[in-house]
């Protein structure tokens, strides 16, 4: 009998999305998370959940014990290659079979911290001894919502330091069906997969499309980068993480995060959600509480 899918950062944006969908699959899945918060929502059929820290080494050999396959995603932060390499060795001492890498898009190219960790961690994935996948999902829509959320219901403003800058955001939701996809034994071995949006946008574009279906006017502002770093510390309390994101964002001013791929429909069979389709589900994360 096979064992479960163990699904690390289970708790994640992307992590919910990937244990969501192997659970209607029918898949056996183990799904590894570190808070409390939400737990009886993450009670879906076929899951089984674990608490445990990935800094933690025994907490990480335990959740690997007879698993078959595992969904790798770590959190950014300045000690995610030990975090990953943790992670790998465990898992070849518990005989795992197969992994899927989540990464980074672009993480080729070293441009910024995030993406040389991203790359550091790939290469520690593609030389194990199991057989992998990688997937290399652009920015989340999701970080609209998570980081810059506040500004828009106080003022109608949607401030980055991003200027005129393009990126092809990708939904969360795609990325989660992408790696069940593989791990519902669709294997890919050795292949890498970036994942992107059907479109680049602009911060205008976004803009444009919340004044709609907010019912009032969303201004792209061209926000001062220190003032970004500060709220993005605010929000993450951590310096270094703060930095790195900041260092994304310069990426997407200058639109080296905007070509746009068919790896998702190749993959899957059918293409990735619209901005306008990722509203219908999270519009309430941009409006003002009554």
């Amino acid at each position: 009998m096979k064992g479960p899918v163990l699904v690390t950062s289970a708790s994640s944006v992307v992590g919910e999305y990937v244990v969501k969908d192997l659970s209607a699959r029918g898949t056996p899945v183990r799904a590894m998370v570190f808070d409390l918060e939400r737990k009886d929502e993450r009670r879906l059929p076929n899951v089984e959940l674990v608490w445990g820290d990935l800094r933690d080494e025994d907490a990480v050999r335990a959740a690997m014990q007879d698993v078959d396959k595992v969904y790798l995603a770590t959190p950014l932060a300045k000690d995610m290659l030990d975090i990953t390499k943790r992670e790998v060795m465990e898992a070849e001492r518990a005989e795992v079979r197969s992994v899927v890498r989540q990464s980074f898009f672009g993480a080729e190219q070293g441009v910024t911290m995030a993406h040389r960790l991203h790359r550091e961690c790939e290469r520690v994935v593609q030389s194990s001894i199991m057989d992998h996948t990688i997937l290399r999902p652009n920015l989340l829509m999701q970080g609209f919502s998570r980081y810059f959320a506040g500004p828009i219901k106080e003022k109608g403003e949607l401030r980055r330091p991003v200027g005129q800058g393009r990126t092809s955001h990708i939904d969360a939701f795609d990325v989660g069906r992408a790696a069940a996809f593989v791990l519902d034994g669709n294997w890919h071995n050795g292949r890498k997969y970036c994942l992107t949006g059907p479109k680049a946008l602009s911060d205008e574009d976004v803009a444009k499309e919340l004044s709609s279906r907010l019912g009032k006017e969303v201004r792209a502002v061209d926000a001062d980068p220190e003032e970004t770093y500060a709220a993005l510390l605010q929000r993450t309390g951590d310096d270094w993480k703060a930095k790195a994101m900041l260092q994304v964002l310069q990426m997407e001013r200058a639109s080296l995060l905007s070509p746009v791929t068919n790896d998702l429909k190749a993959l899957t069979g059918s293409g990735p959600r619209s901005f306008a389709q990722f509203l219908n589900d999270n519009l309430t994360s941009f409006q003002e509480q009554a």
